[in-house]
């Protein structure tokens, strides 16, 4: 199974956004949005007194960081991301960012206020942290400054509001789990299809080799008859010269001798006129 590591490093066939920005893999894409951008500088979060939020609320209230992609050498973007809160009465959770996206030297993410983080009043500790493994493959925890936020009184609605449960961020647990099956068997189905490509182009090969031997035999066998056929045309050549210049021969004060080849008996025959002149 692949590490949140490898599974938030695909980043292929990204489009990138107008501002310079684009989205990560392997979070939530929610249509929240801010014109305020709370900033965190070398551990420390910016101002988060505009953001309001009051007693009794559920997931109305987003708020969106900017920080600096990479910590010391190290790339964020492959990293988890999370928020922890804390209430004043000790009730604490870590909660699911959302709408990551990064640019060459900047990471944003969202945080979607659950609605347990403001069941009372009170001071709320915001801290966000990011977590993941080291180059040397060891845990890797990086954690700001947290930051007292204000949660504002709020009145009751029809006779109080009932204490929230912790569904959501089990949902968001169970669709990175998805997240990571389905990665997993695409991970597989493109190892497997590697292997048969392996194997076609082995067999590929196998048969180029066993093509360029037959063309080389088949070469050499050509060169073989070809040679053959011309030792054949200049010894029936030479024959037909010698026979026709051979196959009347006169002797002097004998008489005529004709030469002929007997093709029956496959012998030289002479034949002898003793008329003379």
């Amino acid at each position: 199974m692949p590490t949140i590591d490898e599974l938030l490093n695909d980043n292929s066939d990204i489009e990138t956004y107008e501002d310079g920005f684009a989205p990560a893999d392997g979070y939530m894409t929610v249509p929240y949005s801010d014109a305020q951008i709370i900033y965190i500088n070398n551990k420390s979060i910016g101002d988060m007194s505009e953001q309001i939020s009051v007693e009794g609320e559920s997931n109305s209230q987003y708020i969106l960081f900017e920080r600096d992609r990479f910590a010391d050498g190290i790339d964020l973007v492959n990293k988890l991301i999370q928020v922890h809160y804390e209430r004043e009465d000790s009730v604490a959770d870590n909660c699911p960012v959302v709408n990551v996206e990064y640019s060459e030297d900047k990471l944003r993410f969202g945080w979607v206020i659950p609605e347990k983080a403001v069941a009372i009043d009170g001071v709320l500790r915001v801290m966000p942290f990011v977590y993941g493994t080291d180059p040397n493959g060891d845990t890797y925890v990086m954690k700001d400054l947290y930051v007292e936020y204000n949660v504002n009184e709020g009145m009751a609605i029809d006779g109080g509001i009932e204490e929230p449960e912790e569904q959501w961020y089990q949902q968001f647990l169970d669709e990175m789990q998805e997240f990571l099956n389905q990665s997993v068997q695409a991970k597989n189905e493109a190892a497997e299809s590697a292997g048969y490509a392996q194997d076609y182009a082995e067999q590929a090969d196998a048969f180029m080799q066993q093509a360029l031997e037959y063309a080389s035999t088949a070469s050499v066998y050509y060169q073989n008859v070809q040679s053959a056929k011309d030792s054949a045309v200049q010894a029936a050549t030479q024959a037909g010269q010698y026979y026709e210049q051979t196959k009347t021969l006169s002797i002097t004060n004998v008489g005529n001798m004709t030469f002929a080849i007997d093709p029956i008996r496959n012998c030289l025959t002479v034949t002898y006129d003793d008329t003379s002149d």
